[in-house]
């Protein structure tokens, strides 16, 4: 630009130089006369810059005025220096930290490529122990060849259960020796791997004192870190609670949460619980009232612990052992009971929303007590417990129903004992993988 009153015309000449970047390479060299007309005080010099598509460093190149043809020479900016900043990233590890359980048989480390990938590249990796002890995986090195338009390759590291509780151990992961001028952005990375023997450590900072005076049957940790306990107790380390209660953070007892007001509270065991999205607290067990009014096997809570008069479920003969809360806000109750609402349903049963029996849900008969229940992701419904027949079919102690209650024939585990013992599976998880973890169980 020129700095005088622009009254007259003026020339200037320009030309570019090689700094760290390079003509031809980075950049296309440029030389000319700029012609200012009267009152024309700017103009503007193009240059091509070139992408190379290959991570190696912002680079810079120079541009020099001379010559002025003019009244007023040369401004005191005459030389300037241009920076082309580098937009590739080269090879790296796709992030700089992978956690695996030593139950896994393998895990699998992804290295990306952050250029346009037009032409083949390769990289070396290596793993090396960073902690821990014994080694809890199989050493790996090798090179990764990208071809062109490949951005993503990946290498295997096998893991080892030790058997041991010795702690967590951390891999040392390496890249090294890019070809075809790319650089490593992230060289490095962790692989730790979790230790499936973890010795159990008591945690000092919850405390309940004496604790219940009976025993706990199940529990859920809420949002806000409180903590629901329910199950034969009349008190929590001192303080009156009638088979339910709700404990801070710290073990004690939350005093704002009280189903018990003066006239009994619940009246017996309470198996199972859970707390929905809105709050409301289900529970299920042998109960037969709740602060004298008829609650017969199951119920809703308030947050506060007072009855829900909106759930009024039909009465269950026999006890609920087990629960299971679908998404469309219905829920399945196991036990040992026979009739609901009138009905016969046999250890089974599902309920609307507002505890009404869920006629078109028809499960099938079972010869003895449902102590678990579980849902998959498809919808289908896992349950355990003692029986070992289901609809006039040998089932030991597991079987799955379709979504509208019918027996899922094609799911039929063997679970035996000792000798072919009948064992009752008394407990279930589902894990990602959609496989089941089950318990060991005792014979019948």
């Amino acid at each position: 630009m020129r700095g005088d009153d622009g009254k007259m015309p003026v020339s200037v000449d320009y030309t570019t130089t090689d700094g760290t970047a390079l003509d031809g390479v980075d950049y296309q060299r440029s030389s000319g006369t700029l012609t200012f007309a009267v009152g024309e005080l700017k103009k503007i010099i193009t240059i091509p810059i070139f992408n190379d598509g290959v991570l190696n460093g912002s680079r810079s190149f120079n541009i020099s005025l001379s010559n002025a043809v003019s009244s007023i020479g040369l401004g005191p900016i005459q030389n300037a220096q241009i920076s082309i900043v580098d937009n590739d990233m080269g090879i790296s590890f796709s992030q700089s930290s992978y956690v695996v359980s030593e139950t896994n048989k393998a895990v699998e480390i992804t290295v990306i490529r952050g250029d346009d990938g037009n032409v083949p590249v390769s990289v070396d990796y290596a793993t090396g122990i960073e902690s821990g002890q014994p080694p809890s995986y199989v050493p790996q090195s090798g090179t990764l060849i990208f071809g062109a338009g490949e951005m993503r390759k990946s290498f295997t590291v096998p893991i080892l259960n030790n058997n041991v509780a010795a702690g967590d151990f951390v891999v040392q992961l390496t890249l090294s020796k890019p070809g075809t001028g790319n650089l490593v952005t992230l060289a490095r990375a962790r692989l730790t791997i979790l230790d499936d023997e973890r010795p159990l450590v008591l945690d000092a900072s919850f405390d309940v004192g004496n604790g219940a005076d009976e025993r706990v049957s199940c529990m859920a940790v809420l949002p806000d870190g409180k903590l629901l306990v329910a199950g034969e107790f009349l008190s929590v380390n001192g303080v009156g609670r009638t088979r339910i209660a709700r404990l801070f953070p710290d073990g004690s007892v939350d005093l704002a949460f009280n189903t018990d007001n003066g006239r009994g509270g619940i009246d017996a065991l309470v198996t199972c619980l859970f707390v929905q999205q809105d709050g409301l607290i289900f529970i299920g067990g042998h109960f037969n009232a709740i602060n004298g009014i008829s609650r017969n096997r199951v119920a809703k809570l308030k947050p506060d612990g007072a009855l829900e008069d909106s759930f009024t479920p039909g009465a269950i003969e026999g006890g609920v052992e087990s629960r299971a809360l679908q998404q469309d806000g219905k829920v399945i109750i196991g036990g040992w009971f026979n009739r609901v609402a009138g009905v016969n349903r046999q250890r089974l049963v599902r309920l609307e929303t507002d505890g009404r029996l869920d006629a078109g849900f028809l499960p099938p008969s079972i010869n003895d007590s449902v102590v678990r229940i579980a849902l998959q992701a498809d919808g289908k419904i896992l349950v355990a417990g003692y029986f070992q027949r289901v609809q006039g079919t040998t089932r030991k102690a597991l079987f799955r129903l379709n979504s509208n209650g019918s027996l899922d024939v094609s799911y039929n585990p063997i679970i035996e004992g000792p000798a072919s013992t009948p064992v009752p599976v008394l407990g279930l998880h589902l894990i990602r993988t959609a496989k089941l973890l089950l318990p060991e169980a005792s014979p019948l």
